[in-house]
């Protein structure tokens, strides 16, 4: 089929002689995913964000090379004349690739799956959900999985896909792709609730209706969780908290990424959250599916009619930023979300940054002139740092000067102290001589007075 990011088949070390081998299986990989898209518009009920039902996995070639019997849930159909239904031969050949062979997924800068490939990615991704040993329903939060599910998981997707390095780095896949399988793990628990919960339905014949794919356990334990009190308590109050919401959007099994990623491919340039709002959630003819939904989309098309579009690249996914037209009509974002652009992107993991401008220069005259004014900032902050060291110095080499002086005038202060300190101590040396030798003369006088006095 033809487009951008296609179905494409890589051969891994390996080879010339595996050359046709790798051509025939991608041909039949792209047939496949055109009769998909077949089955979507003739109204199909097909969700890329949920996981194919059982019968999707039916195994219409034997598996080969290293595909083994457990990867994949295996179904026979009651009769000849009983119609695959999408996907089936598009999941089995993924399955059954040769161990030299993968699949390339292509992503925007937010490391979101886009194009054909992208698409088949989330969908193959989907059916490790209907295997145990893969991604078990049980324990409830994700995150509580033991580590060595997700490991084997892992193990899989790296035998079937390649994933682009510089957008996600090699030691950030598996958390990446981990995320995504614990998304989907969601959804496919929504999806059994909905399905096998029914109105007054006892815990009892729920339990009896388990799928025939199901491990008995994990599924007994899902059963008993939907019946907890505590949760139907929580699940009653999270419908009512829904029914305010009236606008759901109308973009199917598209996701917001693929949305914005058509729609940069029919206008050529990136798209921001606010014109993505006003394509799901209008009809197919273009009409707002709400009064209320025309009166948002009136005035973010006003907001960015004065100047206040983003601009980026156009593989950077859906534009967004704190303040753009999304955010002014529909307010701040919650903590750790961000409405409008799908999933994956998150206030702080932000690819790149959205910036503010109309009919201004390109994203690449931006970039330059981002680091033109980075460099300048750079300089100011070097001359700034100089005048300060500067002026610290000047202080200092003022400070020694009025230090110096200040010691000299102690120096003789101090040296005139001291000088009148050993003058008062010579006088008073003096004095006690003086009153010394008067003692010393004393008795002298005394005897003179005396033969004086017999004379």
């Amino acid at each position: 089929m033809e487009g951008e990011h296609p179905l494409t088949v890589v051969e891994v070390a390996v080879g010339p002689s595996h050359a046709r081998s790798r051509e025939c299986v991608q041909e039949e990989l792209r047939a496949a995913y055109a009769a998909d898209q077949q089955a979507r518009e003739e109204g199909e009920d097909v969700d890329e964000t949920q996981p194919p039902s059982p019968g999707d996995l039916v195994q219409d070639t034997p598996l080969v090379g290293n595909g083994r019997e457990e990867d994949s849930v295996q179904q026979t159909p009651q009769s000849s004349n009983v119609k695959n239904k999408r996907g089936v031969t598009l999941m089995s050949r993924i399955w059954a690739l040769l161990a030299h062979q993968r699949l390339t997924c292509p992503l925007n800068k937010s490391g979101q799956p886009i194009g054909q490939s992208g698409q088949t990615f989330k969908r193959w991704l989907g059916t490790f959900c209907l295997c145990q040993a893969l991604c078990p329903l049980v324990p409830v939060n994700w995150t509580h999985v033991p580590d060595h599910f997700k490991e084997n998981a892992w193990e899989k997707i790296q035998s079937k896909w390649q994933f682009e390095p510089e957008i996600i780095k090699p030691p950030n896949q598996m958390a990446w792709a981990m995320r995504l399988l614990g998304e989907l793990r969601r959804n496919r628990r929504t999806k059994l609730k909905k399905k096998y919960k029914v109105k007054d339905a006892s815990i009892g014949d729920v339990k009896l209706a388990k799928p025939q794919w199901d491990d008995t356990q994990d599924y007994e334990e899902l059963v008993d969780y939907w019946f907890d009190p505590k949760m139907v308590t929580l699940v009653d109050k999270n419908k009512r908290s829904r029914g305010f919401q009236k606008d759901i959007a109308r973009s199917g099994p598209i996701s917001f990424a693929q949305t914005a990623e058509n729609m940069a491919k029919e206008s050529g340039q990136a798209v921001e959250r606010a014109a993505v709002f006003a394509k799901v959630y209008s009809k197919k003819d273009g009409t707002p599916i709400s009064d209320a939904v025309r009166d948002k989309i009136d005035k973010m098309n006003e907001i960015l009619n004065n100047g206040g579009s983003l601009q980026g690249e156009r593989d950077a996914g859906i534009l967004w930023s704190t303040d753009d037209a999304f955010a002014q009509v529909m307010g701040k974002e919650r903590c750790g979300r961000v409405r409008g652009v799908g999933f994956g992107p998150t206030p702080t993991g932000r690819s790149g940054a959205n910036l503010p401008c109309s009919t201004g220069p390109s994203s690449s005259e931006t970039a330059h002139r981002m680091t033109e004014l980075e460099n300048s900032l750079r300089d100011q902050l070097a001359q700034s740092e100089q005048r300060h060291q500067e002026a610290i110095a000047a202080l200092h080499a003022q400070h020694k000067e009025e230090i110096a002086e200040i010691r000299a005038e102690s120096d003789a202060r101090h040296q005139q102290q001291m000088a009148e300190s050993k003058r008062q101590m010579d006088e008073c040396l003096a004095g006690v001589k003086a009153m010394l030798q008067g003692f010393h003369d004393f008795p002298s006088m005394t005897q003179a007075m005396q033969d004086s006095a017999a004379r």
